[in-house]
């Protein structure tokens, strides 16, 4: 059975707003420790960071080169020559330490899957990304380590059920005031309209309702307008198609 080109036409819109919604959250720096994932919550690292000045996790082999990687998901920590950082570089060959990131340089970003930490050291020279994957039951975080990627560039992947978006609330969005804003204009728009819609032209029934005849008329030209872009859009897909 042959599927009608404006169904093909509007399944592809669908899919492509529904792949732009998604790719378009971001996880907004909350602190050096977490952040706020757009429409789910705050990641928060702060539970599973030490504060004694050490790393959670020191020395880690990676799986990519020989040298030992340390890290702390929240705080500052010191490691011979790395001072104060959130992640440091060891070569055992030559006793040597790098600072490959710092905790106030810390930014957030979402692939549309994990959220990913990225860490800069004091220098500008290295980064540090780590992918944070979110496991309700790993009560005790996991990290694995990939190491140098490439040149300066550093990968790590934490586990956890700190990694998990929790509910919190930085109370009304801009959208929501927005909604708020929009909702009362048309309520005052349809009070105070038709107050004098009544009191000053007589009106009843629906005519009471101001500027009834443009609003009876309004989905009428969306829908026009809909097909008009459908339209626009299927004819450069059959000329695709006939290419």
């Amino acid at each position: 059975m042959d599927i009608p080109v404006y169904s093909l036409c509007l399944v592809l819109v669908l899919c492509v707003t529904q792949i732009s919604i998604v790719n378009s959250k971001t996880c907004k720096k909350h602190h050096d420790c977490g952040c706020i994932l757009d429409g789910s919550g705050l990641i928060d690292l702060t539970p599973i960071g030490t504060t004694d000045g050490t790393a959670l996790f020191q020395d880690y082999p990676s799986s990519l080169d020989g040298y030992l990687y340390s890290y702390n998901p929240c705080g500052k920590f010191t490691e011979v020559t790395c001072t104060d950082v959130a992640a440091c570089q060891y070569d055992p060959s030559y006793y040597a330490f790098y600072d490959i990131g710092v905790p106030s340089s810390v930014t957030f970003d979402y692939d549309g899957q994990n959220v990913k930490a990225l860490y800069t050291s004091q220098d500008g020279v290295r980064q540090t990304t780590v992918t944070l994957v979110c496991d309700p039951v790993q009560t005790s975080p996991l990290l694995t380590v990939a190491g140098e990627t490439t040149t300066t560039q550093y990968s790590f992947t934490l586990t956890a059920s700190a990694a998990c978006p929790v509910s919190y609330s930085t109370g009304l969005s801009a959208g929501s005031v927005l909604l708020i804003v929009f909702f009362s204009l048309a309520a005052g728009y349809l009070l105070f309209g038709g107050a004098y819609m009544k009191v000053k032209e007589g009106a009843n029934g629906k005519d009471i309702i101001p500027n009834i005849t443009f609003w009876s008329t309004l989905p009428g030209l969306i829908k026009d307008g809909c097909a008009l872009v459908m339209g626009v859009i299927c004819r450069k897909r059959s000329v695709y198609v006939s290419m």
